[in-house]
């Protein structure tokens, strides 16, 4: 690090599968990034250009945008003289020891005194990798691991050696959590950490209990997916994605180093495994596993044959009931409490069983806190509750009970935990966790908030409630909170908006709840209108609605919008009628409303019509709007229009709306003054005609249907003002056209076809 803690520029040493990844997440984060692998004979570069050419057509993007690649700087690795300018080195060669050494004992004799140094290992001792680092820079070494995806994946693990100065972890936590926006957890330097330590052994002990049954491959991800509080993945579909290969080489790291470990020969493959290896059914990269793709459709294993058959629709027996709960606490309590006695409940109560008391039994020898190893298991394997978590939602006196019922050893923790509350944490009425059970100590401690958007809520006034949204008073700034599912702008959140405008907030700033802004308009609400007949409901709606986008764009105070996940359709169109933005990197925005056969109709028009002028962006406007399409990611939305060159984008979409505070406070200081409300240049006639053109060419050819053509002319008509007949329009203007062609749209019966179906199916109907 410099001398002042700050990371300007980055070193990645390796440009195999992590080590582009993490090169791409600190571009995309603005920081220059040096990429170097080994030399080539006429090219000394040649393999980190190829790691970066790989990412570059990768799918999903890796970067941003394609501008983003352009602070890689490819080198290699036998010239390390661009070392002396980085403030960190990542070193993410192969994971193999005497390598990830030979590279690191280099590397000392090359940065500044102030670098800091990390491994981007999986599982491999830090200790045993500071070996041969000299003393001062052993204090600046330590673990950062990332997942893969490095993009999508939210963990980073920290792992310390003992010899880590706590200052420099400390920096690097801020580092990876504000300036990447990934969750960091403190992790001990144990074989493979806390995510693949514990997620491998539940992976592994669902292949040995699979052996030992007769559930088929369909039946094993049944009952450890969705029905324990992971992903659709499950087991046997994530082995394919992660590669047979791959893991029983992570898990045999942890059956190499956990000797003495009562539980280690769960690390070890089974024999069908190895059959499966050996036949080089490795997974997805092989075309083949416990699943494959062929033109009839998606076949599974037969383990014992290894061979393939259709996939039939899984029986789960007696806790098919179970898997109807939707909250994941009560479900796992369903699962535990099961007292079915067919073989897929006694899979999972058994499986459930031993994933926590490996959990509970380790958790000393992984973390020094309990939520470390809860956040590591939500954040790195997408499990919707932790091992700690789902103790609480069985109870720990249920969970004793039935463990002693069955002659199972009771590890020491969780009677400690019975002893001392029942729980592992201590939460308020709203589920925040208050406190939690230290291992350490055995008390509750209480818990250090993290400082993101949900607990500045949690601790702001709460000025007015509704089904849809709240307003809250931070130190006089009004926050506007969408809520409810998908935070959908419904009568509610439009009540919202308007008494936070009527409020005497100096400034007022508007977000969602649950990590997403909105997803738009209430469809279900227009879709039980139009049905009904309730046509004057339908106007007062689509008026409100106006009203507030209005309202927002010409209030007295600054308005800041902080998006974050979704903001579709009138949620985008809420963030266009603020004065600037504070989205979050990972930001799917875009006005979409072709989808559900509509075109915006509370502003969006309006704003992209002012934001393009009487130029030539017109075209490019239309395309995004008429396509349906969303960005994948804020710096797209920008190129879009939907965001503007000052908006300020953040990497963590978890504090926002403390970011977005910051703006609106520095607005209100500033001498805020509402934009004036004037005519401004539209594209007009010709440009129109164009649109017109390129749209019966489309129709002609059997690209686009009929209705489609319908909805273009009208979102033609409305972006570029040739209605109105002049070259340049008021906002009133534009409104009052993009109203007329929104309700003409949901007069129609192909409109209506498309919102019943987008709430059925979520997917678009081209009728």
């Amino acid at each position: 690090m410099s001398a002042s803690g700050e990371i300007s520029r980055v070193a990645v040493l390796g440009a195999g599968v992590m080590g582009s990844q993490i090169a791409a997440l600190l571009a995309n984060a603005g920081f220059h990034v040096d990429l170097l692998d080994l030399p080539a004979e006429n090219d000394s570069a040649a393999m980190a250009r190829s790691g970066l050419a790989r990412i570059e057509g990768a799918r999903p993007a890796v970067f941003f945008t394609p501008d983003c690649a352009q602070r890689v700087c490819p080198g290699n690795l036998d010239d390390l003289s661009c070392l002396s300018e980085v403030d960190w080195v990542v070193e993410a060669v192969v994971e193999d020891l005497s390598l990830k050494k030979k590279v690191l004992s280099r590397v000392a004799g090359a940065i500044s005194p102030s670098c800091v140094v990390s491994s981007n290992t999986s599982g491999l001792s830090i200790g045993r990798l500071c070996d041969v680092l000299p003393p001062d820079l052993r204090a600046r070494f330590l673990g950062v691991h990332f997942f893969n995806p490095v993009r999508q994946m939210k963990l980073v693990e920290l792992i310390p050696s003992d010899h880590t100065d706590p200052a420099v972890a400390d920096r690097m936590r801020a580092f990876v959590e504000e300036s990447l926006g990934k969750r960091v957890v403190e992790c001990r330097d144990t074989p493979n950490f806390i995510a693949n330590r514990l997620g491998v052994f539940a992976l592994m002990d669902a292949l040995h209990r699979m052996e030992d049954t007769n559930l088929s491959v369909d039946q094993v991800d049944a009952v450890t997916g969705t029905l324990l509080g992971r992903p659709r993945s499950a087991t046997l579909r994530l082995c394919d994605l992660i590669g047979l290969d791959t893991l029983v080489k992570v898990a045999g790291t942890a059956y190499d180093n956990l000797v003495g470990e009562r539980q280690r020969g769960t690390f070890k493959a089974p024999e069908f495994v190895e059959h499966m290896m050996e036949a080089g059914l490795l997974g997805a990269k092989a075309g083949a596993g416990f699943y494959r793709k062929t033109d009839a459709g998606i076949e599974v294993l037969d383990c014992a044959a290894l061979d393939y058959r259709p996939s039939p629709t899984p029986d789960l027996g007696g806790l098919g009931r179970v898997l109807s709960i939707r909250d994941a606490g009560q479900r796992l309590r369903g699962v535990h409490d099961c007292d079915a006695e067919d073989e897929p409940a006694r899979f999972a109560r058994d499986h459930l069983n031993a994933v926590l008391s490996y959990a509970l039994e380790h958790v000393d020898s992984m973390a020094s806190e309990l939520i470390h190893i809860d956040e590591a298991m939500k954040y790195g394997f997408n499990w919707e509750l932790g091992p700690f978590e789902t103790i609480d939602a069985i109870g720990t006196s249920n969970w004793i009970r039935d463990a002693e019922g069955q002659g199972a050893e009771v590890p020491a923790l969780i009677t400690r935990m019975d002893r001392a509350g029942g729980c592992a944490y201590r939460t308020d009425d709203s589920g925040f966790k208050m406190s939690a059970f230290s291992i350490a100590r055995g008390e509750y401690r209480p818990s250090l908030p993290p400082q993101d958007d949900a607990e500045l809520m949690r601790t702001s006034k709460l000025c007015w409630q509704g089904e849809g949204g709240s307003v809250f008073d931070v130190d006089g700034i009004g926050v506007v909170v969408f809520g409810g599912k998908m935070n959908v702008i419904g009568v509610a959140a439009l009540e919202a908006l308007h008494r936070a405008l009527d409020a005497d907030f100096r400034a007022l700033v508007v977000g969602g709840a649950n990590g997403d802004f909105s997803a738009g308009a209430d469809l279900a609400r227009m879709v039980r209108l139009i049905e009904g007949g309730d046509w004057p409901e339908l106007v007062a709606y689509l008026d409100r609605f106006q009203q507030a986008v209005m309202g927002l764009r010409h209030a007295s105070i600054a308005v800041i919008a902080a998006p974050a996940g979704l903001a579709l359709g009138g949620g985008c169109e809420i963030c266009l009628g603020a004065d600037r933005r504070v989205p979050a990197a990972e930001l799917r925005m875009g006005l979409v409303e072709t989808s559900v056969g509509l075109i915006p109709g509370a502003g969006g028009c309006v704003e992209l019509a002012r934001r393009c002028g009487a130029g030539q962006d017109i075209a490019s406007a239309f395309d995004v709007v008429f396509s349906g399409r969303f960005s994948s990611s804020a710096h797209e939305a920008r190129e879009w229009r939907l965001l503007e060159p000052d908006d300020d984008i953040q990497m963590s979409g978890d504090r926002i709306l403390r970011s977005a505070l910051a703006a609106a406070d520095g607005l209100a200081h500033g001498g805020y003054a509402p934009p004036e409300d004037v005519p401004f240049p539209v594209a007009g006639t010709t440009a129109r005609d164009s649109l017109l053109g390129m749209l019966e060419e489309r129709r002609k050819v059997g690209e686009i249907s009929t209705h489609d053509h319908l909805i273009g002319r009208l979102l033609a008509d409305v972006l570029s003002g040739a209605k109105v007949g002049k070259t340049m329009c008021t906002e009133r203007e534009l409104l009052d056209l993009e109203r007329e062609a929104f309700l003409e749209l949901c007069h129609t019966p192909e409109t209506l076809e498309r919102m019943v179906h987008m709430l059925k199916t979520g997917k678009p109907l081209r009728n």
